[in-house]
């Protein structure tokens, strides 16, 4: 995957493109650097050096976005699993209704 990338003067990512910009630095990588605060240039290949990346005040680490993701998509489940629960109520109901009503 290609990326276009700003650096700041240590060489760790300061922003990324996945659209190609001409004015950017061109980086192929294996996989989109989520947590890109924590890359950093080296030659021609990024590499994940959070030992030594800045800290940014009120970003989420890799590890903490993924955790607030999956709380998300629980969520989400757990909405599901309520909304189909009510789904098979109201249909056994109307079953019911049917049924009685024959």
């Amino acid at each position: 995957m290609e990326i276009w990338i700003t650096t700041d003067h240590n060489g760790f990512l300061t922003s990324y493109s996945l659209a190609e910009q001409p004015d950017l630095t061109k980086v192929v990588v294996d996989k989109e650097p989520v947590d890109f605060t924590n890359w950093r240039i080296e030659g021609t290949k990024l590499i994940q050096d959070s030992k030594n990346a800045p800290v940014v005040e009120g970003g989420l680490t890799e590890t903490e976005q993924l955790k607030q993701e999956n709380e998300e998509l629980r969520q989400r489940v757990d909405m599901s699993d309520e909304a189909l629960l009510e789904l098979a109520d109201m249909v056994l109901a109307a079953t019911e209704a049917t049924k009685g009503g024959k």
